[in-house]
């Protein structure tokens, strides 16, 4: 009786044993991220987009940047590039994305400034439209900015800060 006895608790417990082994003992062996873009024979647009970390600001902090995207436009018309107002809050007294490839230069502006009475007034160039022939595009964004005095403490981090979108042309 002594020896079902004990394979009565020693099976159970090798078994309880495997299965607190096996949850000890756990991690992700790999992770993955990934962008796909399609074959560059079909007929849509493609743009690579330059990402830009102007790194940690304070009030009253001026600085410049440059980074380089690409298009690929695969038919003619015009092409709206816009500055993402939403994304800089206001916090920057003046904000100016100037932006370069083939014969165009496209400046983007968003100025925020305090009068006297501390009322806050915005005058903004932030969307022109460009018209474009078929091509692959070099594009170099100059980043000119001003942060606010009254800046407030943010955290942007991948947000979109100017887009391109092709205009009805019919």
């Amino acid at each position: 009786m002594s020896k079902i006895w004990l394979i009565g608790i020693f099976i159970p417990l090798t078994l309880l044993g495997i299965a607190a082994a096996g949850t000890i003992f756990s991690g992700s062996l790999a992770n993955v991220s990934y962008i796909i873009h399609g074959n560059s024979n079909t007929s849509s647009d493609m743009i690579l987009p330059a990402n830009i970390n102007l790194g940690n600001l304070t009030a009253g902090q001026s600085g410049n940047y440059s980074a380089v995207a690409s298009m690929e436009i695969h038919s003619p018309g015009y092409y709206k590039f816009k500055l993402n107002n939403d994304v800089l809050k206001g916090e920057f007294s003046n904000f100016t994305a100037v932006i370069k490839f083939a014969n165009y230069t496209v400046i983007l502006t968003s100025d925020h400034h305090y009068n006297n009475n501390d009322h806050h007034k915005a005058d903004s160039h932030h969307e022109e439209k460009v018209y474009l022939q078929p091509g692959n595009y070099s594009v170099t964004i100059y980043i000119y900015y001003q942060v606010s005095n009254y800046a407030h403490t943010m955290t942007v981090n991948g947000s979109t800060l100017i887009t391109v979108n092709e205009e009805d042309n019919s």
